[in-house]
This record gives structure tokens, sequence and C-alpha cells, in this order.
């Protein structure tokens, strides 16, 4: 699996980069939904102490458009730290095509810069 969007600076992504659907339910984005919805209603992080099940398959236009900017915070903060961590998560990428999985170790090493 590809990242989901790469720097400007990284031109060396040549699969099709996109911010699609993510995926099943199952998926990260799905998952990241659900979370941001527990969030606004359930969690006591919104406008609202209101608890109670919603459907989210029909949400509240305004209940969505929360949802949809913490969904779009988080997406920033995650471009942000690949951006400032490029040659981290560059040594990590080239890693993980190489062998598929890495051991905690290894991680750490390449993470730290003592493995290349």
């Amino acid at each position: 699996n590809w990242p989901t969007f790469a720097p400007p600076q990284w031109p060396n992504f040549t699969p099709p980069l996109t911010t699609g659907s993510g995926g099943d339910m199952a998926s990260d984005l799905a998952v990241a939904t659900e979370l941001a919805i527990d969030i606004e209603q359930r969690y006591g992080f919104g406008n609202t102490l209101m608890y109670g099940e919603i459907d989210r398959h029909r949400l509240p236009d305004e209940l969505r458009g929360k949802v949809e900017q913490r969904l779009q915070n988080a997406a920033q903060r995650a471009k942000d730290a690949i951006n400032a961590n490029g040659p981290i998560v560059e040594r990590v990428a080239d890693a993980l095509l190489e062998h598929r999985e890495l051991s905690q170790n290894t991680l750490r090493k390449l993470l730290s810069g003592k493995e290349t």
C-alpha cells in the first residue's frame, strides 16, 4: 500500500496518489470517521452533552461538517509530520518494501538513524 498523499518534494512516489474512500469499513479512514463521530457525539468533545446513538449513514449536516473538519485536521497533521520527517519516512518505506515486515528493534534503529 502506498501513502494516500505525497509531498511535492517526493517525486519518486509514482503510483496514483489519492485521498479517496479508503476502502471498506475496516479501513483506516472508516475507523477514523467512526472515531470522529464518537468524539462529537459520545465522548463529550462536541458542542453538546447529549449522548445517543444516531444513524451514522444519515448524519445531520452540522455533525457531518464537524466530523469532516476533524478528519481534514488529522490529515493535515499527518502530512505535516511526514513533511517534517521525510528522510525517516523514506528509510522506513524502503525497508518495508525490501522486507515487508520490520521488527520493533529494526524500526527503532531506522527511526534513530542507526540503520539504513
